[in-house]
């Protein structure tokens, strides 16, 4: 048996045909998506389709909902089933569960593939229209980089993935960690400096959300556990 983990893209529709035949000939298709009409369509593929989303829930720890969603996937695969893992995005990026699933899998015995898909900074790149080579670009998890106290090189750009959840053990919004985020920022790039809020489109026919404001103004900006922020380098 095998574990395939796929990634069905950002956007509905960015799926590669390999991928939409891994999901269509699984024997359970499993998945973590984060649009409700992503998953109706997931469902119409694979009459066997179900959503791990039901491992979450407020107050848990995320660590926790990972390892009970790689025995789940790993359940299907000791009764001799094939199952394909689908997320959004690119599998492998800033995705901590299906390296889980991956590695519980093969601890276990099971050969694993991993397939790749349009990630968030392939999104984020179009939509924004920077080149992340150009200057060079530092990732991070925003809960990383406030618990390692990361210092940002602001020679380049910067993106820090999911801020609205900073500080946060089960992705439930914290505005004290956000507040605290704001704060190292402006501390190395000034409390005027204009960052960029920005959530990827999910469906064809809605717009990336794009929004700019100064540091000062971060902590109190609306932004939901998709907002991922741009700090552009301060020189060049």
């Amino acid at each position: 048996m095998k574990l395939v983990v796929v990634g069905t893209g950002i956007k509905l529709g960015q799926a590669l045909p390999k991928v939409v035949l891994e999901m269509q000939q699984a024997q359970k298709l499993l998945y973590l998506v984060a649009h409700p009409i992503t998953a109706t369509w997931l469902r119409q593929l694979n009459r066997n389709a179900e959503s791990l989303s039901r491992f979450y829930a407020s107050g848990k720890r995320r660590s926790e909902s990972y390892e009970e969603m790689a025995q789940h996937t790993l359940s299907f695969l000791k009764r001799g089933k094939s199952v394909c893992l689908a997320l959004n995005g690119h599998p492998g990026i800033a995705a901590k569960m299906p390296r889980l699933a991956l590695r519980r899998a093969r601890e276990a015995g099971f050969e694993t593939e991993l397939h790749p898909g349009v990630s968030f900074l392939d999104c984020l790149a179009s939509d924004l229209g920077i080149d992340p080579v150009e200057r060079g670009i530092s990732i991070f998890d925003a809960t990383d980089f406030l618990k390692r106290r990361r210092q940002p090189d602001t020679s380049t750009d910067l993106v820090l993935l999911q801020p609205a959840v900073a500080g946060s053990d089960d992705c439930t919004p914290n505005p004290e960690g956000l507040r605290l985020l704001a704060s190292r920022l402006a501390d190395a790039y000034g409390s005027d400096y204009e960052v960029v809020l920005y959530e990827a489109a999910v469906l064809p026919m809605i717009q990336a959300e794009i929004a700019k404001v100064p540091l000062r103004e971060l902590a109190s900006a609306d932004l939901s556990a998709a907002t991922t922020l741009y700090a552009p380098a301060l020189t060049g």
